[in-house]
């Protein structure tokens, strides 16, 4: 048996759902496009040579990637977005067989 999920139209769910359901709109058109970075050390690599825009993070980040990311954010002046979804959530909507951590848009 199958279960259908019915979201609000109105209220702060629903406008909760539209952010993430935009967000992951925007990152399944970014890599079908070929301009995202997936994974920690190809995002730090392009956050390094200023490669990148923004970054896109897991909820569930290790702390310390966190800490990286944010120290190579002031440097190289780019937008951070903390996703309301997990590493593994991230890895479904890229497709990928593995969780996924931090994301990044190519300039």
């Amino acid at each position: 048996m199958q279960e259908t999920y019915s979201f609000p139209s109105s209220g702060k769910f629903a406008i909760k759902f539209r952010k993430v359901n935009n967000t992951m709109d925007e990152i399944k058109k970014l890599l079908a496009a070929d301009k995202l970075t997936v994974g920690k050390e190809q995002t730090l690599k392009a956050l390094r040579n200023s490669g990148l825009k923004k970054v896109f993070i897991a909820k569930n980040a290790q702390p310390s990637l966190v800490k990286d990311i944010e120290y190579y954010k002031d440097l190289a002046k780019i937008e951070i977005e903390t996703l309301t979804l997990t590493n593994e959530e991230i890895g479904q909507v890229c497709r990928k067989p593995f969780s996924i951590s931090v994301l990044g848009v190519l300039k």
